[in-house]
């Protein structure tokens, strides 16, 4: 046994024994609960020449405090009653060039099965990292999967819960992550983890009783919108990280305008699809000295379809450009962020994403945008999922 895996598995009896003193009597009403676990794990490669990260440990542990909702509000009744919460994770991997890497993320927690006493659950998760080892092309060149101490990060996990007494859960489950930073620097191959993780979950509450008021809602009236959003951001060239010394980088300038059109037939999702209008100052970085700036613009058309979890919305979309056919770009692009709903009638919008082109990062977008007409449709759509709740 490793000196770190004592470290960790020291630390981690120190969580469990804290929260086993948590005092839960007289929190009947209370939904909260805290949630130590270890890890262990392994990197997995990026490409052939990298198979070397399977060989890296991970050792590691989280703090989890989340909440169980109870169908107090109706997209709470509408993804079968999740919790939600924010985890700080720590990592050490035993190679010197990686480092350790601290997360701070939010989650989101839903289960395949729910019963008293046992559940299969999947849960999402998105945040920051911090690395404490980063690329150098001087003083750490091996390693070019982290190109910077800041990060993005991304979880999926499937795992089940026991429970142990009447506050006091077992949880045991397996993890997928992914790190990046959006090309904000090179080089940005990104750190992709597996690990198994043990921990205990102590709830402030014994049961809970579900609230049930949609087992009735049997129609629901479709909402159209016409919206615009614009996403600025920055990123670094891979012309000039190849062809020239990376310890001297530049950021260009990129930017979305996008206008569409969004159609929810039901409470938990939405499409749509429209225009996108993308300036990318990168782009000169790979054509011949002197070309106009016009080559900057990128005109496209996407299809988009959204996960509603009230003011929440996870958004992914497809898009093809059109015009263009730069053989350093795909000729299609992906997205994949979060947005929220912002004022009284829901028609401002912030969030943030990133755009990739085959998975492989393009720029992060930061968004603002504004639903600028609505309409309903006149007759209400039947609802034919509302019977799983009876």
């Amino acid at each position: 046994m490793t000196k770190w895996t004592k470290h960790i598995l020291n630390v981690g009896l120190v969580l469990l024994l804290l929260t086993g003193a948590f005092r839960l009597h007289g929190q009947k009403h209370s939904l909260w609960y805290i949630e130590p676990g270890i890890r262990y794990g392994r990197i997995i490669p990026n490409f052939k020449d990298a198979s070397w990260l399977w060989q890296t440990d991970l050792y590691g542990l989280e703090v989890r405090v989340g909440r169980q909702t109870d169908g107090q509000k109706e997209w709470e009744q509408w993804f079968k009653y999740p919790s939600y919460g924010a985890v700080l994770r720590y990592s050490h991997f035993n190679r010197e060039s990686i480092g350790d890497k601290i997360a701070l993320f939010g989650f989101f927690n839903g289960n395949f099965i729910q019963r008293p006493g046992f559940t299969f659950f999947y849960q999402l998760g998105a945040g920051i990292n911090f690395w404490t080892k980063k690329y150098d092309f001087y003083l750490n060149p091996e390693n070019v999967f982290v190109g910077g101490h800041v990060s993005a990060h991304l979880d999926v996990t499937m795992g089940i819960t026991a429970r142990l007494s009447r506050h006091t859960d077992i949880v045991l489950a397996g993890n997928i992550s992914h790190s990046s930073n959006g090309v904000l620097s090179l080089p940005n191959y990104g750190i992709n983890c597996v690990t198994v993780k043990a921990g205990v979950r102590c709830r402030m509450f014994e049961n809970y009783e579900p609230l049930r008021t949609i087992d009735t809602i049997t129609q629901f009236t479709p909402i159209n919108s016409l919206y615009f959003f614009v996403a600025p951001g920055i990123k670094q060239s891979r012309a000039e990280f190849n062809i020239s010394k990376p310890d001297r980088p530049h950021h260009y300038f990129a930017t979305t305008l996008e206008i569409g059109y969004m159609r929810q037939p039901h409470p938990k999702f939405r499409y749509g699809g429209g225009f996108d209008l993308f300036y990318n100052r990168e782009v000169l970085t790979y054509l011949p000295q002197g070309s106009p700036h016009s080559k900057c613009i990128l005109p496209a058309t996407f299809a988009a379809f959204d996960i509603t979890f009230s003011r929440l919305v996870l958004h992914t979309s497809t898009g093809f450009y059109l015009g263009r056919n730069y053989r350093f770009y795909k000729p299609y692009y992906e997205r994949i962020g979060i947005q929220v709903f912002l004022g009284r009638n829901r028609n401002h919008f912030v969030g943030t994403s990133i755009k990739a082109h085959l998975f492989v990062a393009d720029y992060i977008e930061w968004t603002y945008g504004f639903y600028f007409f609505n309409w309903y449709d006149k007759k209400a759509r039947h609802l034919n999922n509302h019977r799983h709740f009876s």
